[in-house]
């Protein structure tokens, strides 16, 4: 109910609402991407980022992450996808304002592995669909269900995304607005992350925050896997069993 003090039009409230009830979309224009090809693209990743790449040469589609400073803190938040077909790679999706920094530094790593960086933000494009309703919509509307195929939550009803080549973007777009679903803008898409304490970068994840404090471990972080950069801090918190400080809501009681 919080959406009451907020100056929200009443298309952004038909979405807010719509998120809460049955679903509604978002063409996620804050995404940039990294693409990782090569035979040792699994191999290399593995010692970059906080989370066990042999999940995706498993098969595993999609993977939340973070790539760390040698003191464990965060430099990016990663979602690493797992692309299949005749040229398999992986899709690093992270904050388009973090790319360039980010392949840089991934760059500087590469030594003799047969891994090829490149940024594709240009040419892909993330759409997801939000709202407790998401399942029901997708029965009733199968065509969604091969394009929006992984499932993705970023505002606390659940929900799925798919990663799209950007010419194929038009025709998605305006097959959601045909169907008359709410559009989930940046104002909305922000309220209600924050309303289910989902982290995002810069807001909550930077280079001010260990990993460990960022509330979402179990998502991000293996602590079975071998070394990566940053692991040190990382198993060391792990191992004394907690941190000087945690991501946590705040809510006040009305009239507060």
């Amino acid at each position: 109910e919080s959406c009451s003090t907020m100056p929200f039009t009443l298309e952004q409230e038909r979405a807010y609402r719509a998120v809460q009830t049955g679903c509604a979309w978002q063409e996620r224009t804050d995404i940039g991407y990294i693409e990782v090809r090569g035979a040792d693209r699994y191999t290399w990743l593995q010692g970059m980022v906080s989370q066990d790449t042999r999940l995706l040469e498993a098969g595993v589609l999609r993977l939340p992450a973070y790539f760390l400073n040698a003191t464990g803190h965060i430099l990016a938040e990663l979602m690493l996808i797992n692309v299949i077909g005749a040229e398999p790679y992986l899709l690093l999706a992270l904050a388009k304002e973090n790319v360039p920094r980010t392949l840089e530094l991934l760059d500087r790593f590469l030594i003799m592995e047969e891994v090829e960086l490149r940024d594709v933000s240009g040419e892909v494009i993330c759409f997801t669909l939000q709202g407790a309703g998401v399942g029901a919509f997708l029965e009733a509307q199968p065509l969604f269900s091969s394009v929006l195929p992984l499932p993705a939550d970023y505002t606390g009803y659940g929900g799925v995304e798919g990663y799209l080549p950007t010419e194929r973007a038009a025709k998605l777009r305006s097959s959601l607005e045909s169907l008359g679903i709410p559009h989930i803008d940046p104002m909305v898409a922000e309220a209600l992350r924050i309303e289910a304490g989902i982290p995002s970068y810069p807001q909550e994840l930077n280079e001010s925050v260990i990993a460990m404090e960022a509330d979402n471990a179990a998502t991000h972080i293996s602590f079975t896997k071998g070394c990566y950069v940053g692991q040190e801090i990382i198993a060391r918190i792990d191992s004394r069993g907690h941190t000087n400080r945690a991501l946590t809501g705040f809510i006040t009681e009305e009239g507060a």
